[in-house]
């Protein structure tokens, strides 16, 4: 992280306990956050968390897109979504929302009626 906010920045981390004649800190908490996250899609934390690879930018994607409209085959190296993002309805899924729903019902009321016995 330091080299990057380095590297592509200008920042140093260390200003992180530094202060300004003014007495405000030079480099802040929030700053440093921001700074994180726009990192460039090929800066050595990016890739870290990316398993060494480098993040898509706009304009890959949409090479990539323009390879799958001529070929009808998705880009052998389009990054796949995490697993367990898979957010489409099924039955069962259906079934089990309707339940916690039920069960959250059930719960507030018998809240209420303790509250209400109070």
């Amino acid at each position: 992280m330091e080299a990057d906010l380095r590297r592509f920045y200008g920042v140093r981390y260390s200003d992180r306990w530094r202060f300004a004649p003014d007495g405000t800190r030079l480099l802040t908490v929030r700053e440093v956050a921001v700074l994180i996250r726009d990192l460039p899609g090929d800066s050595r934390l990016v890739k870290h968390y990316n398993n060494g690879r480098t993040r898509w930018d706009d304009g890959t994607f949409l090479i990539a897109d323009l390879i799958h409209a001529m070929t009808g085959k998705a880009h052998p190296a389009r990054p796949k979504p995490p697993k367990g993002t898979d957010r489409r309805e099924t039955p069962q899924r259906a079934k089990i929302r309707r339940q916690r729903i039920a069960d959250r019902r059930r719960r507030q009321l018998e809240r209420q009626a303790a509250t209400a016995a109070t």
